[in-house]
């Protein structure tokens, strides 16, 4: 039996090397796994391993140092070290330290694979390495989870690393393959009988890859999960929800800077597509919300006649007073020193009465 030590913190990225290591090589492996320095170094004191797949960038101890105190102690250990930062400093640190591998992010599964058979001596096996399933399980939990922004980012990561081949086949039988995962992922979540999926996915199951440029395909890609986001918001109506978050988000940081980047970074959106759920859910978009909440906040200071317009201004993050005015005479019909005067008559008149 071989142990092995896949170390990293992020979640999907641990799970999506184990899962390659225990599909791919058919030896008797046992894969273990830990999220951080702390936790690494006691598994190898505490196991038998043969080999530490490392990524350099974890917390409590990191990888450098972690190294360190592997081959200070069980030098027999083999370390592949995988790292997302080209850094010539680090890496020439790194190989000072007598590792088997140094392999840059993102990594072709192929690549962790051969890495694995040539320092176990597996020489015999016949892989059908297939880096798709390795997406398409990051892709499912970020759907189920409403996790728009995350979806398309890993949708980039994965067309960048299909891009990387260069033999056509190898594309397009990974792409028809995550199409039948994303078909199933619809199926399962009951939004396949949307048409405008299920149009999106029969054409793209035909296999007249006319896109195969890439960026057409990324096109391709992140219409459908537009259609799929789509369903499941309309199904669930999630959506009406990331509104009420943002109505509230707004409501406590009225007198910040806030930005439409800022309210999707907080729902976990992009902005694109919280720009429009808010404008479908709301009827108007987020900036002209924005306003109008900052207006009506502005009318209830302006009913304090010793609050100067300018202090006023400052507070709702006008940085010039003049602007303000603009913008509250295009809201209102009135400048604010109109508004206020006109408060304080009507005021007065209550008093007299």
């Amino acid at each position: 039996m071989f142990n092995i030590l896949v170390v990293d913190d992020e979640y999907l990225s641990r799970k999506g090397v184990k899962s390659i290591i225990q599909e791919e090589l058919e030896e008797d492996i046992k894969v273990l796994e830990a999220s951080n320095g702390i936790e690494a170094r006691k598994i190898v004191d505490e196991q038998n391993l043969d080999v530490i797949l490392l990524d350099i960038n974890i917390p409590g101890i990191n990888g450098i140092d972690l190294c360190r105190y592997i081959k200070s102690k069980y030098a027999d250990i083999h370390i592949i070290v995988t790292t997302a930062y080209d850094d010539l400093a680090t890496k020439n640190k790194i190989m000072n330290l007598n590792i088997s591998k140094y392999l840059e992010k993102p990594i072709r599964p192929q690549k962790i694979v051969d890495s694995l058979k040539k320092i176990l001596n597996i020489n015999n096996k016949n892989l059908n390495s297939n880096y798709s399933e390795i997406y398409i399980n990051k892709l499912k939990i970020y759907i189920l989870n409403n996790s728009y922004k995350e979806s398309v980012e890993m949708l980039k990561e994965y067309v960048d690393f299909l891009y990387k081949s260069n033999d056509e086949k190898v594309l397009v039988d990974d792409i028809n393959n995550f199409i039948n995962k994303l078909e199933e992922i619809c199926k399962n979540q009951n939004i396949y009988i949307d048409p405008k999926i299920n149009y999106k996915i029969v054409e793209m199951k035909k296999g007249n890859y006319n896109y195969l440029q890439k960026n057409e395909l990324l096109s391709e890609f992140v219409n459908l999960v537009n259609n799929i986001f789509d369903s499941i918001l309309i199904k669930d109506n999630t959506s009406n929800n990331y509104v009420k978050d943002i109505k509230n988000y707004i409501k406590r940081n009225i007198n910040k800077n806030i930005t439409l980047e800022d309210a999707a970074s907080y729902v976990n959106l992009s902005p694109h597509y919280l720009s429009k759920i808010f404008k479908k859910e709301t009827g108007v978009n987020f900036i002209s919300y924005l306003t109008d909440r900052r207006i009506e906040v502005a009318k209830d200071m302006l009913e304090d006649e010793n609050m100067p317009i300018s202090n006023i201004a400052i507070e709702l993050c006008y940085s010039k007073s003049n602007y303000f005015s603009k913008v509250f005479k295009k809201k209102v019909g009135l400048t604010p020193s109109e508004y206020r005067e006109q408060y304080l008559k009507k005021k007065l008149c209550s008093l007299i009465k």
